[in-house]
């Protein structure tokens, strides 16, 4: 029935301990708020125990890990000039708090992306990031995709768009009434597969055509003709193009 005063002490174990003076009067109460710090590998189940003079009372409490995101790339694309280069990465929160991270990506002199990625804990998502390529952007580029706690690396390729130069092998030396053919070699310098319409133009004669695949880095010949007729002796110009 008389007040009195007491030290309560908080004892959780290995992550230390708290106390604080607290009187009361007879028959009354009052709530307390004790605390220990924890650092970081403090992670586990733990006993806390809180105690006065006359009794004692303990409750199981855990430190939970703190949210922390891995990334691994998962794929790449390959574009061609003009198009968009895609990452796909896996996102996973190894720790075991809902964390809401910023994801990045960064190739370089192409440019960055972001976006925002909210997980629980133990989970994982996927992720596309884009950056747009232009003109003169095919080569070969580094993307890393990160988060706070981590990044990974991945070789890109952005390639060049199909290009057809054309080279004069040969022309014939036709009589009137035969067919003048024209040889030419034809590449395709760009790095993906196409297919052109190459045209021989040889004025007053007439012009020919025909259609071209080739892959990229390759190379072929093909021959074109227009046929002469009486009185088309003379000089002309033949001229191949691609498109």
């Amino acid at each position: 029935d008389l007040e009195g005063t007491q030290t309560i002490a908080l004892d959780v174990g290995a992550l230390g301990g708290d106390s604080t003076a607290v009187t009361l009067g007879g028959g009354s109460t009052t709530e307390r708020t004790l605390s220990v710090s924890t650092d970081a590998g403090d992670t586990g189940t733990y006993t806390a125990t809180v105690s006065g003079a006359d009794d004692a009372a303990t409750a199981h409490v855990t430190g939970l890990a703190p949210g922390a995101f891995t990334v691994d790339i998962l794929s790449t694309g390959e574009p061609v000039e003009g198009e968009n280069l895609t990452v796909t990465a896996s996102i996973e929160n190894t720790g075991e708090v809902e964390t809401t991270q910023t994801v990045t990506l960064d190739v370089g002199a192409l440019g960055t992306d972001s976006t925002s990625v909210t997980l629980g804990g133990s989970s994982s998502t996927t992720e596309t990031l884009a950056v747009g390529t232009s003109a003169g952007d095919a080569g070969e580029y580094t993307a890393a995709v990160s988060s706070a706690d981590d990044s990974a690396s991945a070789n890109v390729t952005v390639l060049a768009p199909a290009a057809f130069t054309v080279d004069i092998v040969s022309t014939g030396q036709p009589i009137e009434g035969e067919n003048l053919t024209v040889t030419a070699s034809i590449e395709n310098t760009g790095d993906v597969e196409a297919t052109q319409t190459i045209t021989l133009d040889v004025g007053a004669l007439g012009s020919g055509s025909t259609n071209v695949t080739l892959g990229g880095g390759s190379s072929t010949n093909v021959s074109l003709a227009v046929g002469t007729g009486a009185g088309d002796a003379g000089a002309y110009t033949a001229a191949v193009s691609s498109e």
